[in-house]
């Protein structure tokens, strides 16, 4: 899978912990990047909460920063907590910043934009879906937004040991799905850029 330029990544973490285990995934998942892929973090945390007043009266700096970056970038790759069987609603939450880049709607910054989604969690209880649930959810969203989303998500249940002394990822199965993950992302990131007019053949 050769790459003529650098791919840029944007990878947006869907809680503000300090130290959260997602944003932790996604440092690692930069480790496993392939070759010319690179990542950019994409901060929302100074987003405010979605009022269309605010929006008509003129768009905020965070707003705007935050539209321009994912602009900036080739793909997306989210990593976000489960709260409640859902994304999370800490501190404006991530649907939130997610709604006020969808506006508005004639921009379709989210348009044929390629998204890859994981989610990880401390627990580890039997039957523990490692955040699966959000996944799905924000799968639902971008499908709305007429994005394309990798097929397969990365669930990580029992993350709080899931990483050794320099943050990589100990459960190998986890480590594969997650470099696989990368890799359909970039693939079907070249895939979407064909232009409509050009013939495929095998």
């Amino acid at each position: 899978m050769p790459i003529q330029q650098t791919f840029l990544i944007g990878a947006i973490c869907g809680s503000l912990r300090q130290n959260s285990y997602n944003m932790k995934l996604l440092m690692a998942a930069e480790k496993l990047a392939p070759a010319g892929v690179a990542f950019k973090y994409i901060d929302w945390s100074e987003i405010p909460i979605y009022n269309g007043d605010v929006e008509a009266a003129g768009e905020p700096p965070a707003v705007k920063k935050l539209k321009e970056d994912i602009t900036a970038v080739d793909a997306l790759l989210i990593a976000t907590p489960e709260y409640n069987h859902s994304v999370p609603g800490e501190c404006g939450g991530l649907k939130n910043a997610i709604d006020w880049a969808s506006r508005p709607a004639a921009a379709a910054i989210f348009n044929a934009k390629t998204i890859a989604l994981m989610s990880a969690s401390p627990g580890s209880y039997p039957g523990a879906q490692g955040g699966a649930r959000a996944t799905a959810t924000l799968r639902q969203i971008f499908v709305g937004l007429n994005s394309h989303v990798v097929n397969k998500s990365v669930a990580h249940a029992g993350i709080a040991d899931g990483f050794d002394e320099v943050g990589r990822i100990k459960n190998q199965i986890i480590e594969t799905n997650v470099r696989n993950m990368l890799v359909s992302l970039v693939r079907l990131t070249m895939q979407v850029r064909i232009p409509v007019d050009v013939v495929m053949t095998p």
